[in-house]
């Protein structure tokens, strides 16, 4: 199952993880290979650069935020928090 945490507020948490002193960085690595980033809220949070650093993808396909729907057809589920 592929993961992704790549919407709103959620994308601040990318400089932490990848602190290696993080108590969460060790879990993230197991998960960072799957994860990917909205383009436009890495920007509108600060933390474009640490996510360029981090190697980590960016979605923008849908004025510089992920497509939903694209998601959608490929068979991810979405979940809303």
């Amino acid at each position: 199952m592929r993961r992704r945490a790549h919407r709103s507020g959620s994308t601040r948490c990318f400089p932490e993880l990848e602190d290696e002193d993080s108590d969460y960085h060790e879990l993230y690595q197991t998960v960072k290979d799957d994860t990917a980033v909205c383009d436009y809220c890495s920007g509108a949070f600060g933390v474009e650069d640490a996510v360029a650093d981090s190697g980590l993808v960016t979605l923008d396909e849908h004025d510089g935020h992920p497509s939903i729907r694209s998601l959608v057809d490929d068979d991810y589920e979405i979940i809303t928090f």
